[in-house]
């Protein structure tokens, strides 16, 4: 939820638009209708750092990976692997 008051409003009732904020909320501070701040939640560094991977993916900017590393040492991807190895000859050894 974002909602946007005046400075003046923001200043007289601080402490409910706190709660707000504290709820999730988002509050933009505006000057003469112009917005010139924001109240948000904070978040530790970890969540931060998930909302922003999480809007880059929504944005389109960067896809989920393929594969976990669990799956890169299966024999399958072993196999698959191997199998975009170039040829050897057999005097290379392995």
């Amino acid at each position: 939820m974002q909602s946007a008051v005046g400075i003046r409003e923001a200043r007289l009732n601080l402490s409910k638009l706190v709660k707000l904020v504290q709820g999730g909320a988002q509050i933009v501070i505006t000057d003469r209708g112009r917005a010139v701040g924001k109240l948000v939640p904070t978040m530790s560094r970890r969540t931060a750092l998930e909302e922003r991977i999480a809007q880059l993916r929504r944005q389109g900017l960067i896809r989920p990976e393929a594969r976990s590393r669990a799956d890169s040492d299966t024999p399958e991807a072993r196999r698959r692997h191997s199998a975009a190895d170039p040829p050897r000859r057999p005097d290379q050894g392995q």
